[in-house]
């Protein structure tokens, strides 16, 4: 007999009714709530919402008096939101908000005010009474949540405070915003949390208001997120006071916070006179603050004779660091000595202030770079001959390949009377030139995913959470049957990740990593490919099994702890759930930070559906971004 979705659908249904006791009345399942109490099926409170009438409501407070335990609690307590907007919505609210601070169970009672959001702008009175009074911070987050619109609005002082304190700023859905008329809630709707705070708070422009925006910017128990916010929103404004108190945050104990008010007070026009506060960031232990530092005075003191004097001084620095800072500062001086310096530069020992400089000669658009990268082009391997080749492309228009002779014979030939292609112009070859190579179907190097890998020194790291185990080609919605026969996503990304290692050239640098609620690596730093490993890494590939959360967090921290690494590809098919960090916006802010200072290149790959993370890291890096389902 062939069965159709709907008879199946049907038959699980009659099951499930069988075992859980639907189709009874209330006092039936009344009767059942007192016998089984806190061991009672949660589809029992379901069966009961969905009678919807009075003697439901009724059974459904006895039930939230009496159970004890959240298992049973919450589920009874939930079961209230289906009465908002019918005939018994004023009952249901109204023993809601006694519940909100009677209620013993304290697990109990963000449940309670997370539901008590469902009945809309019925329920501002208990949730505003709930913010300002109650005593669980979790409760009062709950509500403020739901107002943040609405006391941002007021203009208030204690109204912000409340915001400041107790609005979350993440990147989760935002909550439904009410008391705001039709326009607001469209407006915020779809939104993420941060989104919707950082557009309540754009209307708190009166001087008292903004003056504890700043206050809250600077306190030392302020949260990051918070920080960052306020960081950004702060900066969209103009004002030297602004500019002032934005450079206080140089001093912040959090590098990456200290990064991001950086970041933002280097392009403001009135931040001369920095210097005093910028100097001593040469010295910070943290590696992306010293490079920043000294890109933002090579800007900001930029008309001053003895910081032209500095900078060159500074690009033959011991530290790294700071001669990649210099790199960048040196472009904005544009003085001969300065330009000779930078093509120095493309010689320098450390390969990332090399690239720093080639990007820099790029930039500049001049002429007489183009015989310095033909230099570079015949020395450099791997990553780094892909920088000179993009930065050769860029500057002429033409695409001559990676080797060097055709450009040597281009050069010899018309390089006396060449002139630099404009930008409109380059851009448009470029996109031609990828148009032919796609028709032709051809890849001058071997691919992973689509994406080409020229790396001598890359990290490969690859998601194996449970997600993976799904069918590869089911998109963004996994939740349908599974069939055994045909390939997981797993499968899939173990033979893309196979014949990429049994491709790669001995001699390459290369490492595994393999990430769920563990990581896990093939080894702790880069290792060179031989038969040896090449057979153990194989190996550790069909090890590899499904299972568990996403830590990517983690993996990409373990990535970046090899100084050696100049590229990373990352696949994962969702967003990350365990480890450190999870929100997609901090984590983003972690890996600017650690990058500033190394110039890796990731190319991401997400598997079954769009990954905003993923999009923002190979966007920030210079990378590939793929999608495969």
């Amino acid at each position: 007999m062939k069965w159709t979705r709907a008879v199946v659908r049907a038959a699980i249904i009659v099951v499930g009714l069988a075992a859980t006791g639907f189709g009874q009345d209330a006092d039936e399942l009344a009767r059942r709530i007192q016998k089984e109490k806190d061991r009672v099926h949660p589809d029992v409170f379901t069966e009961l919402a969905g009678l919807g009438d009075e003697a439901a409501l009724e059974v459904l407070e006895e039930a939230a008096q009496a159970l004890k335990k959240i298992e049973a609690l919450q589920p009874a307590i939930e079961a209230f939101a289906t009465f908002a907007g019918g005939v018994h919505a004023d009952r249901a609210r109204q023993f809601l908000a006694r519940q909100a601070f009677r209620i013993k169970n304290k697990s109990a009672r963000p449940v309670v005010v997370h539901t008590l959001r469902a009945f809309g702008d019925d329920a501002l009175p208990i949730l505003e009474r709930v913010l300002v009074e109650h005593s669980d911070p979790a409760c009062r987050s709950l509500a403020c949540d739901a107002l943040v619109a609405r006391l941002a609005a007021r203009g208030e002082v204690d109204a912000l405070r409340l915001v400041l304190d107790f609005a979350s700023v993440g990147w989760e859905p935002a909550t439904p915003s009410l008391g705001v008329d039709a326009r607001e809630k469209e407006a915020d709707a779809g939104k993420r949390e941060r989104e919707v705070v950082c557009r309540a708070l754009e209307r708190c422009t009166q001087p008292e208001l903004e003056a504890l925006l700043v206050e809250h910017m600077l306190e030392g128990d302020t949260s990051r997120d918070w920080k960052l916010l306020l960081i950004d929103l702060l900066a969209r404004r103009e004002g030297e006071a602004l500019t002032r108190a934005l450079a206080e945050v140089f001093d912040d104990s959090d590098p990456a916070v200290a990064a991001a008010a950086l970041a933002h007070v280097v392009r403001r026009d009135d931040a001369k006179g920095l210097g005093p506060k910028l100097r001593p960031l040469f010295r910070s232990k943290e590696p992306s603050l010293r490079r920043a530092a000294v890109v933002a005075l090579g800007r900001l003191e930029l008309t001053e004779p003895e910081w032209r004097d500095e900078i060159l001084e500074l690009s033959r620095a011991r530290d790294p660091l700071l001669r990649m800072g210099a790199a960048e500062a040196l472009v904005h001086v544009r003085t001969e000595p300065a330009l000779q310096r930078l093509g120095e530069l493309t010689r320098d020992d450390e390969w990332p202030v090399r690239s720093t400089a080639i990007e820099q000669l790029a930039r500049l658009r001049r002429k007489d770079s183009i015989p310095l990268l033909i230099d570079r082009l015949e020395v450099e391997v791997g990553r780094m001959r892909e920088d000179v080749y993009a930065a050769l492309r860029v500057l002429t228009g033409l695409d001559l390949g990676r080797r060097v002779d055709p450009w040597r014979r281009f050069w010899a030939r018309e390089g006396e009377r060449f002139e630099v292609p404009d930008v409109a112009a380059v851009e448009k070859a470029e996109r031609i030139a990828k148009e032919r190579l796609a028709e032709q179907g051809r890849s001058v190097a071997a691919t992973f995913y689509g994406a080409e890998v020229f790396s001598e020194r890359v990290v490969f790291v690859l998601d194996v959470s449970g997600s993976m185990r799904t069918n590869a080609g089911l998109g963004v919605d996994p939740s349908g049957p599974q069939d055994p026969s045909k390939p997981s996503r797993m499968d899939v990304a173990k033979e893309e990740l196979t014949g990429i290692l049994r491709a790669m050239p001995d001699g390459r640098l290369f490492n595994l990593i393999f990430f769920e609620t563990e990581v896990r690596a093939l080894a702790k730093k880069l290792v060179k490919m031989k038969k040896a490993h090449r057979q153990k890494s194989l190996r550790f590939i069909r090890e590899q099994y499904a299972l568990g959360a996403t830590a990517l967090y983690p993996a990409l921290e373990l990535a970046f702890s090899d100084p050696l690494v100049d590229t990373i590809y990352l696949i994962s098919d969702g967003a990350p759930t365990e480890g450190e960090i999870t929100d997609i916006a901090a984590i983003r802010e972690e890996v600017r930070r650690w990058n500033a200072s190394r110039r890796v290149r990731i190319h991401g790959i997400t598997i079954g559906q769009d990954s905003t993370l993923l999009r923002w890291l190979t966007s920030d890096t210079g990378g590939r971004y793929v999608r495969r389902d």
